[in-house]
């Protein structure tokens, strides 16, 4: 009859089958997850700065803060997109990103909706408020430009209702960024439509030319 003892002896120098116990099964999944949840974590960041940086690149505070004041310093993400080209979307993401700035606080009304309060350490009124445009185009770090919105569009008129950066630049003697920077403003103010030529060239058109030639 068969016995173990009657088994030859293992071979130290023998290679033994590899047994991988649960305990170490568990830490090495925790660790893959770990480094998954890294990576996405990262990934995500990189998304939301993007979308941060998009939203500022359309609005700046002042231009919001200035809306804000229209309001008795109170502000809904529904009157923000009313009054600005953003979408709900992205009027909200622009009020939060201002929240966690320290530039409004938050309140609900009386139907439980948000709303968006200036902070009252703000100044009530900042140099802006009294320029036609922004301190700053924020989104291309150069200052706002000198030339006022009523002598772009004076440029534009005399060439049929259509300007760009470089005729801008030419005109009026202001740096290129600047001017590039002046059109895109009014542009989202709804003063121009842009299209693209053949060539790559942004053209600012003004809609209403025809009632303009004739003022």
């Amino acid at each position: 009859p068969f016995h173990p003892s009657t088994l030859p002896p293992l071979n130290p120098s023998t290679p033994q089958p590899f047994h991988l116990s649960t305990h170490n099964m568990i830490t090495l999944l925790l660790i893959f997850m770990a480094f998954i949840a890294l990576g996405g974590g990262i990934y995500l960041f990189a998304i939301e700065h993007e979308c941060n940086a998009l939203i500022n690149a359309k609005i700046t505070n002042q231009e919001v803060m200035r809306i804000a004041r229209e309001y008795n310093g109170r502000l809904s993400v529904g009157v923000l997109a009313q009054k600005t080209k953003l979408d709900f979307t992205e009027a909200e993401r622009k009020l939060y990103i201002m929240l966690s700035e320290g530039i409004f606080h938050h309140e609900y009304d009386d139907n439980y909706q948000p709303v968006f309060v200036l902070n009252p350490s703000l100044p009530t009124r900042t140099a802006s408020d009294s320029l036609p445009a922004p301190t700053r185009h924020e989104h291309l770090g150069v200052p706002a430009s000198v030339v006022s919105d009523g002598e772009v569009i004076q440029i534009a008129v005399q060439n049929q209702g259509r300007i760009t950066a470089s005729m801008l630049c030419m005109k009026t003697k202001i740096q290129f960024e600047e001017a590039k920077g002046t059109l895109e403003l009014l542009q989202r103010k709804g003063v121009f439509e842009a299209e693209v030529n053949e060539n790559g060239t942004i053209i600012y058109t003004l809609p209403d030319w025809e009632l303009l030639k004739g003022a």
